[in-house]
């Protein structure tokens, strides 16, 4: 790795713990506006038509938060739990939701609450709806 590589993986590191420690969403923003490169988007996606299930899971709509790739296809979805934990099984509904809405090229990233937890998932090429 080059000298210029491992600084942006060591910037990448520090933004990622910010993200713990701040409990805000501007180290998200600066990792991926910012040090990625990836375009602004920030737009709500909205939860008329879910399930109760889903929809409950979520104190506010999820946000597209960034996208990149050709005809920025690759999306950065930002939800926020109702939950003071992060729990797979609040996560998964809304996963499932999102990719039945079209959104199965994505990074689905979600904080509990108090945004002192976050989870990444990456639910690979072919997700299963």
């Amino acid at each position: 790795m080059g000298s210029g590589e491992e600084g942006q993986a060591e910037r990448v590191r520090g933004l990622l713990n910010q993200l713990w420690q701040e409990r805000s969403l501007d180290p998200l923003q600066q990792l991926f506006w910012s040090e990625l490169n990836y375009e602004k988007v920030n737009s709500p996606i909205p939860r008329r038509a879910w399930s109760k299930t889903a929809n409950e899971a979520l104190s506010e709509d999820p946000r597209v938060f960034a996208s990149a790739g050709k005809e920025n296809d690759f999306k950065v979805i930002c939800s926020h739990l109702n939950s003071d934990k992060l729990l797979l099984g609040l996560e998964r509904p809304v996963i499932k939701k999102l990719i039945a809405e079209g959104h199965d090229y994505a990074l689905f990233v979600f904080a509990n609450k108090a945004q002192d937890q976050w989870h990444l998932v990456n639910p690979g090429e072919n997700p299963q709806a």
